[in-house]
């Protein structure tokens, strides 16, 4: 005997989720086993609903669609009705997501043996300007599946199960500078990034260009990085008053989808700080700042961060995060009014308001529901210039513009709501770059910054898919949880972190298929594109190879078979080619003999802020057990550091040896 009933477990539901659930009139399940067994005792298809808590359209489906009396009735005695929040099942949303197309929501009919019936993206109610509506289309289903099934089913197609080929590792070297090339080739050298419609900011891609310029000489990868990153600084995609990025932008970076999402801020902070390693872009800089401020600030919980924040504010896309001219005169006053609107590209929208600074021709651009999407025109040598001030005047002038913006915002503004589930693989990527932002950005927040990322790798005991519940977790939260630790003890020296990362390592392999790494314990896809974060399959490579750097013997059983790349979109396996990378030049090693002085901290701060493309770092006091596998000693008096890029360590007695050997081999 079945039963009709909403969610089985509540705890999987977020705040704004489990609102939407216990409001509607349609019955939802979760997507399980059972849900599939009911349909197919009942011979309903199933329907299928894949959304996110952040994504404007999902709000629009909930509201215009799914609150229709006469569709709920259609869905409930028709159907199975399944509902997955992406955030939640990641690894079923990627079987969609890649088979079906891009972009929430996802709304899919299936047979009882997950066969594709039917499958799209937002629909309306009722057809509409050439599109076809939700509730004509059940109807017309319906009446094939009562009537004339097999033609119904003859046209059904499998949802595929992904299963990467193995890499030919002869080939491996060829593989890597070709992607590069290839990427190159498709670069957007006027705007930057990849993309012929909307543009994700994608971390992997900007770190393999890095990579590349780094291992080759060829600075043509490092430049187009820093385009990327410039861009996406001085554009609309991120929040140039409170910091932070938006999802995804327009081709020029400026009018973005609004959301924001913890796992996008986590990695585009960790490709800052490593860009701003090498280049020391004060631009870099600050955007790395800003970012790590965003995430303890507005996204920070009572342990861990939330999952993100939405695009719309009182129902409205973006208007959290836009502005009329006249709301930019009333936040910074007369004196600064007509500056800050040339700064943030502020300018007359038709039939909203007239610039009495400057009465031009109103323009469009980059505003979004008659609002305007604040981005930045100048940089500070320009503006130092137009001030006739000192670039550390203009810094000053521009900040205090920027704050006098976000203090009206936070009073006249309701915030968008978050998704405060702390899901594990977000919040790990958040400690890793947090961490590591804390040694390379020393600043007054950086005690701070450590602090928030030691509470969320503090309190996972066993790694579930939120950091303290929830249900097993998936590949993505082990791999994320391992580097996490490994970054931790980098920073800190505390051997307890790295004695954690093996023992996760040890679990990570559990995931181990043929050619990668299966998305769960059920064994059922092995996933390797990027998406455009960086993909389990890369994060599991990535850490699994840094704990052998730290500790060669925890997983000297394991074989590297890498999963091929080569017949799939460069840009779409940044991370994977980053590893491959790793696999044919291995890590740098570099190891403190810590002797208790300023030294020591001096050598330690070095080992992390020189870049490296694949590196390993170790603060260690003399005599401790860590220390005997390295049989590594010395009668110096004063610390000491060993770096090893080969089979063989070497001495550094200095900072400036020290950053040389790290250096050695490298092309920047």
């Amino acid at each position: 005997m079945f039963q009709t009933y909403k969610f089985q477990s509540e705890e999987l539901l977020s705040s704004q989720c489990k609102k939407e659930v216990m409001l509607s009139e349609i019955n939802w399940e979760e997507w399980s086993k059972a849900s599939f067994e009911r349909a197919k005792a009942l011979d309903k298809p199933v329907f299928v609903y894949l959304f996110a808590n952040w994504s404007h359209w999902c709000h629009v489906m909930e509201r215009e669609v799914f609150n229709d009396k006469e569709l709920a009735g259609i869905l409930n005695d028709h159907f199975v009705c399944v509902r997955v929040d992406r955030d939640e099942r990641p690894e079923i949303d990627r079987v969609f997501q890649l088979s079906i197309g891009g972009g929430w929501p996802v709304v899919c009919i299936l047979t009882q043996d997950k066969r594709v019936l039917f499958a799209s993206n937002s629909l309306p109610l009722e057809d509409k300007a050439g599109v076809a509506g939700l509730k004509p289309l059940l109807k017309r289903i319906l009446e094939l599946w009562t009537k004339d099934r097999q033609k119904l089913l003859n046209q059904a197609r499998q949802l595929p199960t992904h299963f990467p080929l193995k890499s030919d590792t002869k080939q491996a070297s060829n593989v890597f500078e070709d992607a590069v090339v290839n990427l190159l080739s498709r670069f957007d050298w006027d705007r930057g990034g990849m993309g012929v419609r909307n543009k994700f900011p994608q971390p992997t891609v900007d770190l393999l260009f890095l990579c590349y310029s780094a291992r080759t000489g060829d600075r043509l990868g490092l430049q187009a990085s820093c385009i990327t990153l410039n861009r996406m600084y001085y554009g609309g995609i991120m929040d140039q008053i409170g910091g932070g990025f938006h999802r995804y932008a327009d081709l020029d970076w400026l009018v973005p989808g609004f959301e924001k999402l913890l796992v996008d801020n986590a990695e585009i902070l960790r490709d800052y700080l490593l860009h701003y390693s090498v280049s020391k872009d004060t631009d870099f800089l600050d955007a790395a700042k800003l970012t790590a401020d965003y995430m303890v600030t507005e996204l920070k919980l009572e342990k861990g961060f939330a999952t993100s924040e939405d695009s719309e504010s009182d129902g409205v896309e973006g208007k959290y995060y836009t502005w009329t001219p006249k709301e930019v005169d009333e936040a910074v006053g007369k004196d600064l009014a007509k500056l800050a609107r040339e700064i943030f590209g502020i300018h007359p929208i038709s039939g909203i308001s007239a610039d009495p600074f400057k009465p031009v021709v109103p323009q469009e651009k980059g505003v979004v529901n008659g609002r305007i999407v604040l981005r930045r025109t100048m940089d500070l040598e320009a503006l130092s210039k137009k001030l006739g001030v000192s670039i550390e005047e203009a810094w000053d002038v521009y900040t205090e513009i920027r704050n006098s913006l976000k203090e009206y915002r936070d009073k006249t503004r309701k915030k968008p709501k978050r998704d405060e589930n702390a899901y594990t693989h977000p919040n790990a990527l958040a400690a890793e770059s947090l961490t590591l932002a804390s040694k390379l950005l020393e600043c007054e927040y950086s005690n701070e910054w450590l602090s928030c990322a030691l509470t969320v790798v503090d309190s996972v005991k066993k790694v579930t898919r939120k950091l303290t519940s929830g249900k097993d977790g998936l590949l993505e939260d082990y791999a994320a949880m391992t580097l996490a630790n490994l970054q931790v003890y980098e920073v800190t020296g505390n051997a307890k972190y790295l004695d954690k990362a093996i023992e996760l390592s040890c679990e990570l392999l559990s995931f181990k298929g043929e050619n990668g790494f299966f998305e769960s314990q059920e064994k059922e896809n092995v996933f390797i594109e990027d998406s455009p974060n960086e993909s389990p399959n890369s994060l599991a490579f990535r850490a699994l190879f840094k704990v052998k750097a730290h500790a060669p013997d925890a997983i000297d059983s394991f074989k590297f078979e890498f999963p091929s790349v080569s017949k799939l979109k460069e840009e779409y396996v940044a991370g994977l080619l980053l590893s491959l990378d790793t696999l044919l030049n291995g890590h740098c090693t570099i190891v403190i003999l810590d002797k208790g002085d300023e030294l020591a901290e001096n050598l330690h701060k070095t080992a992390l802020r020189v870049y490296h493309p694949a590196k390993a770092v170790k603060r260690v006091v003399e005599g401790e057990e860590s220390l005997h596998y390295l049989k590594l000693k010395t009668n110096a008096q004063s610390s000491v550091a060993y770096v090893k890029t080969g089979q063989e360590y070497k001495l550094a007695k200095s900072v400036k040896a020290l950053e040389s050997l790290i250096k050695s081999g490298l092309a920047l």
